[in-house]
């Protein structure tokens, strides 16, 4: 998963090359995490921004039941809170 890992990473040059050629941005990992719950998770503003322009899925859960909302939430990253509720995030969702 060079998309997940790249994120995880931060890498957003990579990144940006990989949102050319993957077809699924909401693929997920073995957690089932995607790269918008890692890059919320991790507080990383530019790289969330990236995947909400390029219609990242804000309500996808991963294997707990936690959204991107969940977890830049639980972590304090009101920035990212904000950008996720401003493209659709459940905020009734409950892990």
């Amino acid at each position: 998963m060079a998309f997940i890992s790249a994120v995880k990473k931060r890498e957003v040059k990579t990144i940006e090359s990989l949102l050319k050629q993957i077809g699924n941005i909401n693929v997920k990992d073995r957690k089932k995490n995607t790269a918008l719950i890692y890059a919320s998770q991790n507080g990383d503003k530019e790289i969330v921004q990236l995947l909400l322009n390029h219609n990242a899925d804000v309500n996808t859960l991963d294997k707990y039941g936690n959204t991107a909302l969940i977890v830049a939430s639980a972590s304090g990253y009101e920035s990212i809170v904000h950008a996720l509720l401003e493209r659709g995030a459940n905020v009734n969702e409950m892990n």
